[in-house]
């Protein structure tokens, strides 16, 4: 296994990233893509410092636009290939402090459709979806206060349907709705948010 550190709040990193993959790979093509990376800041309105927003845009938003742009300016994706961007279920259930980050994630969400169009004229068979996660056991649900974790599950785990009392996702749960999507039977799927989150939300209504 191999990886390249990219910090996505710096848009240089870009750079990196892309030289690391040519490098690592010389004449290979991109077959899977998942956007997993994000920036997560919780200020209220009137709250939000300069520095809050600007990390949330361009870790968020102007950062996975641009290693899109440049991959497909340079041709790096093969045919039949797959793009996976995880969201979350906040964009369509939003807590107080989430604005930020749920607005990016729905500026996400509305380009994958965008892409879903477009990528296939020059890279036929290619799909794009996004991945809409519930409250998931991960270190970065952990890091938070345990005051917050516990009022976190209150609010949330009551809304899971798959499991009486519900639960909190596990990262295998979300990794195996991923693993069908850059699989080839999900070939027919393409422009999708596609919920994994127990049924806790819906896409497109309240659950």
């Amino acid at each position: 296994m191999r990886g390249v550190a990219a910090d996505i709040r710096s848009l240089p990193s870009i750079g990196t990233l892309l030289t690391g993959f040519t490098n690592h790979f010389p004449g290979k093509k991109l077959n899977i893509l998942i956007f997993n990376a994000s920036f997560n800041t919780r200020p209220r309105i009137g709250s939000a410092s300069e520095a809050d927003i600007s990390h949330s845009l361009t870790g968020n938003l102007h950062w996975p636009i641009v290693v899109m742009e440049n991959l497909v300016r340079q041709e790096l994706f093969a045919p039949h290939s797959r793009v996976v961007f995880i969201s979350s279920d906040r964009v369509r259930d939003p807590s107080p402090g989430s604005g930020l980050f749920n607005a990016t994630r729905a500026a996400m969400e509305a380009l994958v459709r965008s892409w879903a169009i477009e990528l296939p004229h020059s890279f036929p068979g290619t799909t794009v979806n996004a991945v809409s996660v519930g409250l998931t056991d991960t270190p970065g649900l952990r890091s938070y206060p345990p005051e917050a974790v516990q009022a976190l599950k209150e609010q949330r785990l009551p809304k899971v349907k798959v499991v009486e009392g519900g639960r909190l996702g596990q990262a295998e749960d979300i990794a195996d709705v991923v693993g069908f999507l850059v699989s080839d039977k999900s070939r027919w799927v393409s422009g999708s948010v596609v919920a994994a989150n127990g049924g806790a939300e819906w896409i497109g209504g309240s659950a």
